[in-house]
């Protein structure tokens, strides 16, 4: 996992998905610093904000239905991010 410890919470389901958007955010600056094609990092920037679309989501399903109880603060970075 490249998740670092402190931002791990726990559930396996939103720690992988967290450990894929940052696996993706790197491929992303590498392909920017090799100055690879521009097709390429095209892919991988739609990719991100449909991975990113779909995660904010299943996470703000999973808030509501199991009233997790700092929802409002949470929801609103995921208001900020996007």
């Amino acid at each position: 996992m490249t998740l670092d410890i402190e931002f791990q919470t726990g559930l396996m389901w939103q720690d992988l998905q967290h450990d894929e958007w940052i696996a993706i955010y790197r491929e992303l600056e590498t392909a920017k610093a090799n100055e690879q094609d521009q097709a390429l990092f095209d892919r991988l920037i739609s990719f991100l904000v449909m991975y990113v679309h779909h995660h904010f989501s299943l996470e703000a399903e999973y808030m509501l239905q199991y009233d997790y109880p700092e929802k409002r603060f949470h929801l609103e970075e995921h208001r900020l991010y996007t």
